[in-house]
């Protein structure tokens, strides 16, 4: 049972290696545009590395991993709904991904016992607004690669520098550091401004052509809004507003 999770993400990673070998098969036939081929071989490697993360009893290994998966499940599940076709490949790394993020949430709830990671309350918020962060900080990051390759260098670094915010912001939630609520919810309110105001398409249609602006524009503003919760709650409710002093 302990195999399951990773093996359900190794299963996740061969899928993407094979769209990846299709993809650049086409680029040498089609002249497929590269914008597609070098996220795609980003999240390939994302993937291989979630599978080896996922059994780690590392809270900042799980948060990433989980996010690389709630990626891709999110991706082909949109993809696969759009186009009705449940049997289809993006279809089984839809389930695949979901049966690695569920069979793992044990190996995530040990990891975060073990770490630092102790609020006194509304300890999911922060819990959802570290993965979801990792989601959108792998989404920007392939978003910049494939901006890098068509030259739109001053989105590349922007959307970088949003992601390592992000990032910094889960690792410092993760060990239990107030200020990584200050980087992290500017950080998705900064992205979601750059998608919803930019005149491209900054969105993971370099994953798989056709998709639309609204879903990354709308999820960016999950972490900001996980992260900030917990403030506000313990701001109204009448309970201690210390909470991220570490359980005794």
């Amino acid at each position: 049972m302990r195999l399951a999770a990773p093996l359900a993400s190794f299963v996740v990673a061969l899928g993407l290696t094979h769209a990846s070998v299709e993809v650049l098969r086409e680029n040498a036939t089609l002249h497929a545009p590269r914008a597609i081929s070098a996220p795609l071989l980003a999240l390939t490697g994302l993937a291989f590395l979630a599978t080896f993360a996922i059994t780690r009893l590392s809270a900042f290994a799980q948060v990433v991993a989980h996010g690389v998966l709630w990626l891709v499940f999110a991706t082909t599940a949109y993809v696969t709904l759009q186009h009705g076709e449940l049997f289809s490949r993006t279809g089984i790394l839809a389930v695949a991904s979901l049966v690695a993020i569920v069979l793992s949430r044990s190996v995530l709830r040990a990891a975060l016992d073990r770490s630092a990671f102790a609020p006194i309350r509304h300890s999911r918020w922060f819990v959802v607004g570290m993965i979801s962060a990792a989601t959108i900080a792998v989404t920007t990051s392939l978003t910049a690669i494939s901006a890098t390759v068509v030259h739109r260098y001053g989105d590349a670094a922007l959307l970088g520098g949003f992601s390592l915010m992000l990032v910094a912001g889960a690792h410092a939630v993760a060990r239990m550091r107030a200020w990584g609520v200050i980087f992290g919810a500017p950080a998705a309110l900064g992205i979601y401004a750059v998608a919803a105001l930019s005149t491209h398409t900054l969105t993971p249609c370099s994953i798989h052509p056709g998709w639309e602006d609204s879903w990354m524009i709308a999820f960016a503003l999950l972490p900001a809004f996980a992260f900030v919760m917990p403030i506000v709650l313990a701001r109204f409710a009448r309970v201690p507003r210390e909470i991220f002093t570490r359980q005794r």
